[in-house]
Formats: structure tokens, sequence, C-alpha cells
């Protein structure tokens, strides 16, 4: 559960709507290379699209070689089967790398998080990351993940056998269909379905 969060984004105007507000879009794009994927949001909720060099529906009729690097670097970046990479601006380029580790039982995990930016920030940018480390490390920690935990607490008592995800949770769709896929594999197996994919 902790992981899935960083699969979909309908939770955001909800979960998320006193810090990164009701009006964010809870809809994704989802790009997929076998069992890793990209998500990315096209825009707000009801607001214009085809603005801004972060937007991808800016880029549609540009010739590849004019399209922005804010665009194709944005959104989540899935390592399956544990790595989350956001890109971020505030203070200069930089990423949010989420790493979450399995704990002893099913119901426990560590989330181990980094920053990394791309230049060396001066004391004005610094400031400005910093704000940004502090609202993220609290939306992780006050929002993101006493929910998943809450959300765990609550499938583990059995009550709902089973989960159906909605059309736009593409992301969990991917995810736990190679899981499924990769459990069911033998060791000497494994190779052949990242070679060829779940269709192979």
């Amino acid at each position: 559960m902790a992981f899935d969060a960083h699969l979909e984004f309908d939770h955001l105007p909800v979960l998320h709507r006193n810090t990164f507000g009701s009006e964010v879009s809870p809809q994704a794009f989802y790009y997929h290379w076998g069992p890793h994927q990209r998500l990315a949001r096209p825009g707000k909720r009801g607001g214009p699209v085809g603005t801004g060099p972060a937007d991808l529906f800016a880029q549609q009729h540009l010739p590849e070689h004019d399209w922005t690097v804010e665009a194709m670097l944005i959104g989540e970046w899935i390592l399956y089967p544990n790595v989350s990479i956001n890109t971020f601006y505030k203070g200069g380029r930089g990423v949010l790398i989420s790493q979450i580790l399995p704990g002893v039982t099913v119901d426990q995990s560590v989330t181990v998080q980094t920053y990394l930016m791309e230049q060396e920030p001066d004391d004005m940018q610094r400031a400005e990351a910093q704000q940004l480390f502090d609202f993220l490390g609290d939306v992780v920690n006050a929002e993101d993940l006493p929910t998943s935990h809450d959300q765990q607490r609550t499938l583990s008592t059995g009550l709902l056998p089973s989960v159906r995800f909605g059309r736009n949770e593409g992301g969990l769709q991917q995810f736990h269909a190679w899981t499924e896929h990769i459990l069911a594999t033998a060791d000497s197996d494994l190779e052949e379905l990242f070679r060829t994919g779940l269709g192979g």
C-alpha cells in the first residue's frame, strides 16, 4: 500500500486537498516499458491545456527537437519494483527519489527519500528548495503514509476479499499484473518474461 500511492493520481485532489489543492487533476497519462512506467498529469482540472513548458499537450504540434526538457521529465517515473522518481523545479531542477523497502511483516515498510539537485543552488535557491523539502516531507509523513497504513490495516481484516482498480488507475493495474506474473513464473523463465513482456 505504501508504494501504490505512487502509481495513481486519483487521491491527489482528495487526500492532498489542503496541500496540493482540490483543483489538481486526478487523471494521468501512463507510459509503460515492461514493468517500469511513467505517470504524467495533463494539467489542472477544468483548466486550459497546451500552455506552459511542462505541459505535454503543448508539445503535440511541435517537432520533436523542440519539445521542452520540462515536459519530457515531468511526472512520476517508476522503476519496478520499488523506486519512484519525481522531478521538481522550485529552487532549480531537482529529483525526489523514493525507495520503499519491505518490513518484517506485510503491514510494515520503510520509505527512504533522497532529493538531488541538478546544479549547486545559491542561497535563495537553497531556501526555496528547503521549503519544498519541508512541504514534501509533511505531505508524505502526515498524509500519504498514515493513509496507506490505515488502508493496509483495513485490508488485513479480510472483510474485503478483492479490490477492483478503476479505469484511471492504469499504473496500479500494470504494477500488480507484472507482480502476479513474476510470482507465477519460474526463475528459469524470468529472462524470457522480461524480454517479451506480459503479452509474450
